[in-house]
């Protein structure tokens, strides 16, 4: 019998070669292929072409394709010629190492010929197929730095189908798949790490680009708003937290919780929560509690963390962890990567950088418009939230207070005392307003006092109460009369439509006030009829505020 290109059967069952080509020109066939597959990046390209141009060299009747990955030899192409090896799928091919014939040279990467394979002791007969089917086979393994990256089986219907030269020719091309196998491998590889360096190099613009909005953000609460807005674009997250730590009580301060399992994080009183504080702020590193980590040393949790995926960045400060930075994924299987959990850390430190520079400057800002001595905002700051108010367009009153006797007491008691005085007055109309109203020390002994919404009969009792806060502290010069104060009451818009005329029309009525005796209030009005020369003493329009209502 007669095999087209490859030789006749002999007596015996042994075949003579008959040589038609020679040795050089088979290599010359074997080095094209192999310069071709050197050109492919891919391993299922490399696998296909092998498929499709191996002929060249050998007839065959079925081709198949193995890469070996750990213990696994899993066929990565192949192609069946008759029908014998039709039907067949990659699942099915799949072998262990050292499993059947493919498994033995992927383990000792030995090349093989196997005249009659049903026969061999090392056969595997796949599900479905005939144990008794006639078949001859090469197989020669793909070797790159010692070692078995994979194999080429070739299968011929009927024994002895084969010569060694074939073998020969097989196994020289093995060798030029497997260097271009090993070449598409680190092709593979470096676009991996070329995707995985563009993405983090993405990720450090997009942190640049976060980083840049918060650290040039001087209001504390405009920087958490910031941070929450941005660390979601940086990192997914079911749920994100911001939380610091109270210097004096160490209880935990959440500044912002976003998301729909923010409560797991949310109880204080948790011991887990304690621990994972206490933990981050002891250590001052990154925690990560997820399925695929243990716990970190040191950390004893009462409940087994396996229903999410959590983080929490330390936020250091000028004296050690401030705070923490918090995301959690939701489910058993969640997880954060490393590049995540990298990324989260250099956020975390420029949360905590823009945290404390907003403090600091609310803390100068803070300074520089409160008075030093009473706490009260300043007159500077009272200007200026005074237009500010002209400006909203809506009902407000000013109250202008000027204290009677202080001169006189000051003299008498001394400067200290003095000081005292003003510093419990203030705390006095503090106690007396609303969380709305805003108080002022507006110059020596004189304040103000800003009512959004207020008119002039609801300005004119706050003012009384005024009167009577400072008229029950009963203290003054020794054999004078107490501490007392006049007020003046102005309101915009009806008294005024502008900063400087409602300042004026309040200071008038604090004139008309005093003018008028001691402790008492007088409206807008009563400084227009001063003005006028028609204000007289204890006109029904000045109220005295220790008999209110009363001329």
């Amino acid at each position: 019998m007669t095999t087209p290109g490859s030789g006749v059967q002999g007596p015996g069952d042994v075949r003579v070669e008959t040589p038609v080509v020679s040795w050089g020109d088979q290599l010359q066939s074997i080095q094209k292929l192999g310069y071709r597959l050197a050109t492919l990046t891919s391993v299922g390209e490399i696998g296909q072409a092998i498929c499709t141009e191996l002929r060249q060299l050998i007839d065959y009747h079925n081709v198949r394709v193995y890469r070996v990955r750990g213990d696994d030899v899993a066929a990565v192409a192949w192609r069946g010629e008759m029908g014998e090896y039709g039907g067949e799928d990659g699942d099915q091919l799949g072998v262990r190492v050292g499993q059947g014939i493919t498994g033995w040279v992927a383990e000792h990467g030995i090349a093989q010929y196997l005249p009659d394979a049903a026969h061999d002791p090392r056969a595997q007969v796949m599900a479905g197929t005939d144990p008794d089917l006639p078949e001859s086979m090469l197989l020669a393994p793909m070797r790159f730095d010692d070692r078995v990256i994979g194999v080429i089986v070739l299968s011929k219907l009927g024994t002895h189908q084969f010569s060694l030269d074939d073998l020969r020719y097989l196994e020289i091309y093995a060798s030029m798949a497997a260097q271009a196998m090993a070449n598409a491998d680190t092709t593979s590889l470096l676009r991996a790490q070329s995707e995985v360096l563009a993405h983090q190099l993405e990720a450090q613009r997009q942190l640049l680009r976060a980083t840049e909005s918060i650290l040039s953000t001087l209001d504390p609460g405009a920087v958490v708003e910031q941070i929450a807005a941005q660390v979601g674009s940086l990192v997914p997250a079911d749920t994100l937290l911001l939380a610091t730590r109270e210097p004096q009580t160490r209880a935990i301060r959440l500044l912002f919780t976003q998301g729909v399992e923010a409560g797991l994080l949310r109880a204080e009183h948790d011991p887990d929560v304690r621990a994972m504080a206490d933990w981050v702020e002891r250590t001052s590193q990154l925690l990560c509690l997820q399925a695929s980590t243990p716990p970190p040393e040191g950390l004893e949790l009462t409940d087994a963390w396996d229903h999410a995926a959590l983080v929490v960045a330390p936020l250091r400060g000028s004296t050690g962890v401030a705070g923490g930075l918090c995301l959690l994924r939701g489910g058993p299987d969640a997880e954060f990567t490393d590049a995540e959990l990298e990324l989260i850390q250099l956020f975390a430190g420029h949360v905590a950088i823009a945290l404390r520079n907003a403090g600091e400057h609310q803390a100068v800002e803070i300074r520089a418009q409160t008075d030093a001595l009473t706490g009260l905002k300043n007159q500077g700051t009272f200007r200026e939230r005074l237009d500010a108010w002209v400006r909203r367009d809506t009902p407000f009153a000013l109250l202008i207070i000027d204290l009677d006797g202080f001169k006189a007491f000051n003299d008498a008691r001394g400067h200290e005392a003095g000081n005292a005085l003003l510093r419990e007055i203030a705390e006095a109309f503090r106690a007396t307003c609303r969380e709305t109203d805003e108080v002022f020390r507006y110059g020596g002994d004189e304040f103000a006092i800003i009512l959004p919404g207020a008119d002039t009969t609801g300005a004119v009792d706050v003012a009384d109460r005024v009167g009577r806060a400072v008229r029950a502290m009963g203290v003054g010069p020794d054999g004078g009369d107490p501490i007392s104060c006049s007020v003046g009451v102005a309101t915009f818009p009806a008294d005024a439509g502008d900063r400087d005329q409602l300042v004026l029309a309040a200071d008038r009525a604090c004139y008309a006030a005093k003018a008028a005796g001691r402790g008492r209030t007088a409206t807008a009005a009563d400084g227009r009829a001063l003005a006028d020369g028609t204000l007289l003493h204890g006109s029904p329009t000045v109220i005295g505020v220790d008999d209110p209502g009363t001329a």
